[in-house]
């Protein structure tokens, strides 16, 4: 399929792996496997985090910059695309059906 001759393209996602962790700020981290018009991409390290409130953060891997110091995403995707591996994650990291939180 050439991209360039369609406007949109098929993207398909699987969650592969889900480690939990008992204790701590980090509740599991995860690997992603993402088809975008059979390229296939592997995320590792997605991370399911507490946060306030009870709540759970789940975060794409990060990476230090070398001059000024900052995490920073290590991708960016679609947010419609991002929130429906968020879900998936926090399902398979919890065995609870999850929501987003606006």
């Amino acid at each position: 399929m050439d991209v360039a001759d369609s406007d949109r393209v098929t993207v398909e996602y699987e969650v592969v792996a889900v480690e939990r962790f008992g204790r701590g700020p980090i509740l599991a981290v995860a690997s992603v496997l993402i088809d975008i018009a059979g390229v296939h991409v592997l995320i590792e390290g997605i991370t399911m985090r507490r946060a306030e409130g009870g709540q759970a953060d789940i975060t794409v891997p990060t990476y230090r910059h070398p001059r000024t110091g900052e995490w920073k995403p290590a991708l960016d995707l679609p947010a419609k695309v991002w929130a429906a591996i968020s879900v998936e994650v926090a399902e398979r990291a919890t065995g609870r059906v999850a929501q987003l939180v606006p």
